[in-house]
């Protein structure tokens, strides 16, 4: 994917020509482009989506030289879009990175010439990926591991608590990957690299805390500050005037968000774009975008895939995709989709990833984790483990989570679900499934702009729950809007049905989570033989029936309808606290346990592609 690579060495003469091969692994479509160079023995190369920038993205002067990958945008009177040379000019004058006054999706690296320093820093909520490691006096970065493993002469393994955590929730949180010896830079970071000695420090340069405003309590003070702090973030989003961007539409009340607000600045997009099966199932995610994108005047495309690509895109996905997530819709798509549908010329894509979306409020640890994250150990998973194993995998459940909320300073539960889902659940899962649109498409996300992170900390807890202060804001200033209905049908492939149905994809996943593949790869020792096939033949022997309801919270109206009359209410305020809107985390089941295994098999089998070795 586009982004900046870097190599300090001590002793290795062939930092430029090995830094430029492994910025070359980053070009999974044609259309990437590359340069690299060395600045005072530090190696840098840059990948673009199109055309270098080097005009826009680059600047040296005799102290500094500054690299800017994605987009860093300055909010105020006058928001606007940065280059390298406004970022050197701040460093100047400050001596550091500015980037808690940054917005946008970026990675920004300066070498310092005089300090003998390399600083770089990601965004607020690492939207943009950065992982680094330090191995045989090297020290790489990059934004995919791989390029990471080359630049500094690494050998590729699978790392036991990255296994760990994919089999457990889906990803790896925190600083965790899937790679031994490689890092995940967390958001908000600024890490510190000393040239000479490689010593690093990282810092957090903003963290989210919540602190109730006594100006917020009433709802309608809330919804006007969170409708003027979106047009404001929206406005943001779209200050470079661009010639033509898309909005990445779904039913839901957040992507619709995106669309009124555009409509608002009179600056609609040249097309909104939906995924899916199928378009034609009335009440289906699909079918409801097409008709909030038909209020607007917007046009609207849909692409349409089929789980069975699943076959043909599975060894090039996992390696490009390094199993960020299990998500098995990327690979139903695949690159041949990103080269032709996502690159549709327009200067960008906005997502409407939100903040707000973790649920009500919680009274106990259980309930806290559950809104966020499978409750427990999951039980599929627990009941294949090793004896050993087991063990080892409950207390990681439990250290992944301490570690995300190590850095939360509130006691409150539902303040600490809330953190959670930012933390390790949008920084690490939400975000990761649009890395690889970076590919082919620069995204934007307004609703996680630095304003609107900071007015959802400082709303009252009953105007943040269940979007609540969000839902209200929408009923009042788009009522048409909001006479769409939200999801009723469904519309993605069944994947739980197709796996199983005899041909080349249940082929595929059977072949994948065979015993002897187990016992030769990452799980040896972890997967009880037995107990795993036993509980693979019994998924593949049966058929689930289809999906015949919608998710409980577009079928529950206490959300938009009667936790809005209770919170008007004083006298009855702290009853809105008994309500629980929806079912929280859907636990993880067998289906999760064999799609996990199968992807962790087949990355454990293209390894030989990861290795330092093979780029050079």
């Amino acid at each position: 994917m586009p982004g900046i690579v870097g190599l300090v060495q001590s002793e290795r003469a062939d930092g430029e020509a090995a830094v430029a091969a492994s910025a070359r692994r980053l070009q999974h479509l044609d259309s990437l482009t590359m340069r690299s160079g060395a600045v005072d023995g530090v190696a840098l190369a840059q990948v673009w989506r199109d055309q270098a920038r080097p005009d826009r993205d680059w600047y040296d002067d005799e102290v500094i030289a500054v690299r800017v990958s994605g987009h860093v945008l300055l909010d105020g009177p006058s928001p606007r879009r940065l280059v390298a040379h406004d970022v050197a000019e701040s460093y100047h004058t400050s001596g550091k990175i500015a980037a808690d006054d940054y917005d946008g999706t970026f990675m920004i690296v300066v070498v310092d010439r005089a300090r003998r320093q390399v600083t770089l820093a990601n965004d607020r909520v690492g939207a943009f990926p950065v992982y680094f490691a330090r191995y045989d006096q090297a020290f790489a970065f990059a934004p995919e591991a791989k390029s990471v493993l080359a630049a500094a002469g690494m050998r590729a393994r699978l790392r036991p608590d990255g296994v760990a955590g994919l089999l457990t929730f889906g990803y790896c949180m925190g600083a965790t990957t899937l790679f031994e010896g490689v890092t995940c830079l967390e958001p908000a970071s600024i890490l510190t690299l000393e040239i000479d000695s490689l010593a690093h420090r990282i810092e957090r340069y903003w963290n989210l805390r919540f602190r109730p405003s006594r100006a917020l309590r009433r709802r309608s003070h809330a919804r006007n500050a969170l409708y003027e702090t979106l047009l404001a973030s929206q406005r943001l989003a779209l200050c470079d005037q661009p010639s033509s961007y898309e909005v990445m539409l779904s039913g839901g009340l957040d992507s619709r968000g995106v669309l009124a607000f555009a409509n608002v600045l009179h600056q609609l997009p040249s097309r909104t774009f939906t995924w899916g099966a199928t378009d034609t199932v009335p009440g289906s995610d699909a079918f409801v975008a097409r008709r909030v994108a038909n209020l607007y005047g917007v046009p609207h495309r849909f692409l349409s895939y089929d789980s069975a690509e699943f076959v043909a895109n599975a060894r090039d996905w996992v390696y490009v995709s390094e199993l960020a997530n299990d998500n098995v819709g990327w690979f139903a798509e695949g690159q041949p989709t990103l080269a032709k549908v996502y690159r549709t010329g327009a200067d960008f894509a906005i997502a409407g990833d939100v903040v707000w979306d973790s649920g009500g409020f919680v009274f106990s640890e259980a309930q806290m984790r559950k809104g966020v994250l499978p409750p427990a150990l999951p039980e599929p998973l627990a009941a294949c483990l090793t004896p050993g194993a087991l063990a080892e995998y409950r207390g990681l459940y439990d250290r992944e989570i301490a570690h995300v909320l190590a850095t939360c300073d509130h006691p409150d539960l539902t303040d600490r679900k809330e953190y959670l889902y930012l933390y390790a659940r949008v920084a690490r899962y939400i975000l990761s499934l649009g890395y690889y649109r970076e590919h082919a498409i620069e995204v934007r996300r307004p609703f996680l702009s630095k304003a609107a992170l900071q007015l959802f900390a400082s709303l009252p807890q009953g105007h943040r729950v269940e979007k609540n202060a969000y839902t209200s804001m929408l009923n009042h200033r788009f009522p048409e809007l909001m006479a769409i209905p939200e999801q009723s049908g469904w519309s993605l492939p069944d994947w739980e049905r197709d796996v199983r149905r005899p041909g080349p994809l249940r082929d595929l996943w059977m072949r994948y989570s065979e015993r002897e593949r187990l016992e030769a790869g990452p799980l040896s020792g972890v997967l009880d033989g037995d107990a795993f096939a036993a509980r693979r033949d019994a998924f593949f022997s049966t058929m689930p029936p289809p999906p015949a309801k919608p998710p409980l919270k577009t079928r529950f109206p206490l959300r938009t309808k009667v936790l809005p009359i209770i919170q008007r209410n004083k006298t009855v305020d702290k009853l809105s606290r008994l309500i629980r809107v929806g079912p929280g985390m859907v636990p993880r089941t067998d289906f999760d346990l064999v799609r996990s295994v199968v992807l962790l098999t087949m990355l454990d089998e293209s390894l030989d592609r990861f290795d330092a070795a093979s780029s050079r």
